[in-house]
C-alpha cells in the first residue's frame, strides 16, 4: 500500500494500461497449463529453487562482517590518522550488536555519530578536558558538508531506487519479514484447500525461503549502516587533523574526491579539476605542484656523491676520500619515465668531527622538509649509531608535528663490490635468494642493518656507484624501479606540506584576506542596517 501514494492517478492509468497485456498473457498462460496438465512440473520449479537455494548458501557461507565493507585510508594520511582509522573500524564491526529495528531508527545512527567523534576527538586531544573546545566553527561545518555529499552521491549511485524511496518505507525494511509472513501464511493455507501437495511446498518454504530472506535483509542492513560510518568516520578525520579548517572548497582544490580513491585513482592535483567542480560552483585552480624533494643524506664518505653522479648519469657532485659536500647541493633529477619533477638535495655528511652547527641545522632543515630521504650507507662498516640518531631525529620532528607525513626513507648500501671477497666483482647479483658467496655477504649486509635501523626503512637496496662505468651496478637495476614506486608516496608527503603552507595563519597573505572578508561582511550587515 505504501506504493500507492509514490505515483499520481494518472501514472496509475498509463502504468495499468501498459501492464494488461502482461497480466492477460500470464492468465493464459496459467490456463493453458492447466488444460495440458503442465501446472503440476510448473509447481514443482519452486521448491526446486528453493532447495538450490538453500543448498548454495550451505556450502556459500555468509562473509564475516569483519570483511565488509573495510575502511579506507587516505593517500595523504599521517600515522595519527591511521591510528584514527582504527576506532572507526571498531565501530563498524560493532554493528553485530545491534538489532534490525535499530539499523533503521534515524536517531540511532545520529547517536553513532556523536560516540564515533567523541571516541576520535579523544584519540586527537587526550589531555584536553573538552576535546572539542579546539576545534573550529569552520571545521564541523566542512566535515558534514563533505560526509553529506558523499552519503548523497553514495545512495543515488548506488541505490538507484533511493530517489523514490520514503523514510517510512524504509523504517518498514524492518518490518518486512512480519508482514510478507502473514501474507504467505494466507496464500499457502488457500493453495492447500486446492491442492493438499502444497503442505510439502510449505514446510520446503518455512525451511529455506524464511530464513534466508532474513539474512539477506540483516545484511543490506549491515552493510548500509558499515557504509555510512566509513563515509562519517573518514570525515572526522579529517576534522580532527586540522585539514578541514580552509573549508571545503580548499580541501577538494588539494585532495579531491574521495571516489577518486575507491576508484583506484589518485586524487593528486592533476586530476582534481573534475571533482572540485562537482564540489563548488566556483572552485580554485588546483595548486601547481612543487618538485618533488629527494634528499640523500648519509655519514661521510658513505657514497652520497657517487650516487648523484650515478642518478645524473653525468659527473656533476664532486667525489673525493675527504668530506666535499660543505653545503647543501641541488640538482634537477630528469627522469622523463616518472613524469615528475624531482630535486636531489645533496647534504653534509653527518657524523663528521669537524661539521659546524650550521652545517647540522641545514642537515636537520633539509630532512625535515624532504618528501622522499634516501639514507646512504656505506656497505663495508658496521658503524650504524649515526644513522640510527638521523633517523630518531626524524621521529622526534613528525611526533611534534604530526599534521605532516613521516616521508618514505629507502636505505641505498653502497660499496658492495667491496664485499668479501674483494677481488670477485661479476654483477648482476641476487642478493635475495644468494648462491654465491658475494651475495650471501649482501645479504647478510642488508640484513644487519635492517635489524639495526628497524621499519622506518621501507627498502634496502646494494649497489656500486664506482666511478669506472663497468663496474657500477644497481642503480639503473634496482634504485631507479624502487625511487618509482615511491614516487606517489612522495607526491603526497610533497601535496600534503603544501597544503598545509597555504593555510598558514602566519601568512600575511591569508591574515589580509580574512581581514578583508571580514570588514566586506561588517559593511554588508551595516548597509541593511
Amino acid at each position: 500500500m505504501l506504493t500507492l501514494h509514490l505515483l499520481s492517478r494518472r501514472s496509475w492509468v498509463v502504468g495499468g494500461l501498459m501492464l494488461l497485456p502482461v497480466l492477460v498473457y500470464v492468465v493464459l498462460g496459467g490456463y493453458a497449463m492447466w488444460v495440458s496438465g503442465l501446472t503440476f512440473w510448473a509447481w514443482l520449479l519452486l521448491p526446486g529453487c528453493w532447495l538450490l537455494a538453500w543448498a548454495v548458501a550451505r556450502g556459500w557461507p555468509q562473509p564475516a562482517v569483519e570483511s565488509l565493507e573495510n575502511v579506507t585510508a587516505g593517500e595523504h594520511w599521517t600515522d595519527r590518522d591511521r591510528a584514527a582509522l582504527a576506532i572507526v573500524r571498531q565501530r563498524q564491526v560493532a554493528v553485530q550488536e545491534h538489532s534490525p529495528q535499530q539499523l533503521i531508527d534515524p536517531h540511532f545512527y545520529l547517536d553513532q555519530v556523536q560516540l564515533l567523534a567523541q571516541d576520535l576527538a579523544t584519540h586527537y586531544f587526550p589531555t584536553a578536558p573538552n576535546p572539542y573546545a579546539a576545534l573550529k566553527v569552520t571545521e564541523v561545518i566542512a566535515a558534514v558538508h563533505l560526509a553529506v555529499e558523499d552519503l548523497e552521491m553514495l545512495t543515488t549511485e548506488t541505490l538507484p531506487v533511493a530517489q523514490w524511496l520514503t523514510i517510512g518505507q524504509w523504517q518498514a525494511l524492518g518490518q518486512t519479514p512480519k508482514w510478507y509472513q502473514r501474507v504467505q501464511e494466507s496464500v499457502w493455507l488457500s493453495s492447500m484447500v486446492y491442492n493438499p501437495l502444497n503442505v510439502l511446498r510449505y514446510l520446503t518454504s518455512k525451511a529455506t525461503v524464511e530464513p534466508l530472506g532474513q539474512q539477506v535483509q540483516q545484511e543490506l542492513l549491515v552493510r548500509l549502516y558499515m557504509k555510512f560510518i566509513d563515509q562519517v568516520g573518514f570525515y572526522l578525520i579529517e576534522m580532527n587533523s586540522g585539514r578541514l579548517r580552509g573549508g571545503t572548497r580548499k580541501y577538494r582544490q588539494f585532495f579531491g574526491h574521495r571516489g577518486l580513491v575507491e576508484a583506484g585513482q589518485p586524487t593528486s592535483p592533476a586530476n582534481a579539476t573534475a571533482t572540485v567542480a562537482a564540489a563548488a560552483a566556483a572552485p580554485e585552480p588546483p595548486p601547481e605542484p612543487e618538485p618533488v624533494r629527494l634528499v640523500l643524506v648519509g655519514q661521510v664518505s658513505s657514497g652520497k656523491s657517487s650516487l648523484i653522479n650515478a642518478l645524473l648519469g653525468e659527473q656533476q657532485a664532486a667525489t673525493d676520500v675527504l668530506p666535499s659536500t660543505r653545503q647543501v647541493q641541488r640538482y634537477a633529477l630528469k627522469w622523463p619515465a616518472a613524469n615528475a619533477q624531482v630535486e636531489l638535495l645533496d647534504t653534509p655528511g653527518y657524523g663528521e668531527a669537524g661539521a659546524s652547527q650550521e652545517q647540522r641545522q641545514q642537515i636537520e632543515t633539509a630532512v625535515q622538509q624532504a618528501d622522499a630521504v634516501l639514507l646512504v650507507m656505506s656497505a663495508n662498516t658496521a658503524a650504524r649509531k649515526p644513522d640510527q640518531a638521523l633517523l630518531e631525529q626524524l621521529e622526534r620532528f613528525y611526533a611534534q608535528h604530526p599534521e605532516l607525513r613521516f616521508p618514505p626513507v629507502i636505505g641505498v648500501l653502497t660499496h658492495v663490490d667491496l664485499l668479501k671477497p674483494a677481488m670477485v666483482w661479476q654483477p648482476p647479483y641476487d642478493w635475495q635468494h644468494p648462491a654465491d658467496a658475494k651475495g650471501r655477504q649482501m645479504q647478510a649486509a642488508l640484513n644487519y642493518v635492517h635489524s639495526v635501523l628497524g621499519c622506518r626503512v621501507s627498502a634496502l637496496l646494494p649497489v656500486c656507484t664506482a666511478a669506472d662505468p663497468a663496474r657500477q651496478w644497481g642503480v639503473k637495476e634496482v634504485l631507479l624501479p624502487a625511487l618509482a614506486g615511491s614516487l606517489r608516496d612522495a607526491q603526497t608527503t610533497s601535496l600534503l606540506r603544501l597544503f598545509e603552507k597555504s593555510l598558514d595563519p602566519r601568512s600575511w597573505r591569508q591574515t589580509v584576506h580574512d581581514l578583508k572578508q571580514t570588514g566586506l561582511a561588517l559593511f554588508r550587515y551595516w548597509q541593511n542596517q
